[in-house]
C-alpha cells in the first residue's frame, strides 16, 4: 500500500494487479509494520477487502476487480464471521469529516459503530452505534466493548476510566446485556462464552450460560 493505491504481488515478486484507493490509509498502519492495530486488509478465498479513510472495498484477490465499495470513515477494524458476513467497526462521522489534508476534523460529535455487512453484497445488514470501538468474535458470540472518559471532572483531577462489555445479537445487533466497570482493562480475550479481563493488578475470567 502507498498513498491511494494499493500492489499485490505474487511470491515471486510478480505484480499481479494495482488498483486505486478512495482515500489514503491511515497513517499509523504505514508508519509502523510492528503495530498492534488491525491490519487495513483481510483476504477470505478469492477475496481481498481493504479499508481506507473513508471506504471498504471489496477486491477479486486475482484480478483487483472491485465487487463492491461501502461508504464507512474511520473504519479501524474488519473480521469474518465464517458464515458469510464481515463485522466492520468504524464510525459515524460522514464524509465532510475528512479535509483536503485528510485529517480527521474532530469539532463535530463522532460515535463508534458497529456494522454486520453481507460479505458478497456490501449490503448493510443491522448497525448499532455508540455501543463499542471494538468487535470480538468467537463461534456463534459478539461482543463489543467501549472504554469513556467522564466528561465531569474537575480541571486537574485524572479522568475516570468508564468500560462496558456489551454482547450482541448476530441477528439484529441489540443488546443482550452488558458488563460495566469504573475501570478500563488493558487486555480482553474472549472464547465463546468464556471472557478473559486483564485490569492492573487483577485479572477476571467471566463465564455465563447460553442456550
Amino acid at each position: 500500500m502507498a498513498g491511494n493505491s494499493i500492489h499485490v504481488f505474487d511470491k515471486n515478486n510478480k505484480n499481479l494487479w494495482t488498483a486505486s484507493l478512495t482515500y489514503s490509509i491511515p497513517p499509523h498502519y504505514l508508519e509502523d509494520f510492528a503495530t498492534e492495530a488491525d491490519p487495513p486488509c483481510v483476504e477470505s478465498d478469492n477475496t481481498l477487502y481493504v479499508f481506507d479513510r473513508g471506504m471498504l472495498t471489496s477486491f477479486d484477490a486475482a484480478t483487483g476487480q472491485v465487487h463492491w465499495r461501502l461508504t464507512s470513515v474511520g473504519i479501524s477494524q474488519v473480521q469474518l464471521d465464517g458464515q458469510g458476513h464481515l463485522y466492520v467497526t468504524s464510525t459515524t462521522a460522514s464524509p465532510d469529516a475528512i479535509q483536503f489534508s485528510q485529517q480527521f476534523n474532530l469539532s463535530s460529535k463522532v460515535d463508534p459503530v458497529i456494522l454486520k455487512v453481507e460479505a458478497t453484497t456490501g449490503r448493510v445488514l443491522w448497525r448499532n452505534e455508540g455501543i463499542g470501538d471494538k468487535c470480538f468474535l468467537s463461534g456463534k458470540f459478539i461482543y463489543a466493548a467501549r472504554a469513556a472518559k467522564n466528561p465531569l471532572i474537575t480541571p486537574g483531577e485524572d479522568p475516570v476510566l468508564y468500560f462496558d462489555l456489551y454482547r450482541l445479537s448476530p441477528s439484529d445487533g441489540h443488546v443482550m446485556w452488558d458488563y460495566p466497570q469504573s475501570r478500563h482493562p488493558v487486555q480482553i480475550e474472549v472464547q465463546g462464552n468464556e471472557i478473559l479481563l486483564h485490569f492492573r493488578g487483577e485479572l477476571q475470567v467471566l463465564k455465563f450460560f447460553s442456550l
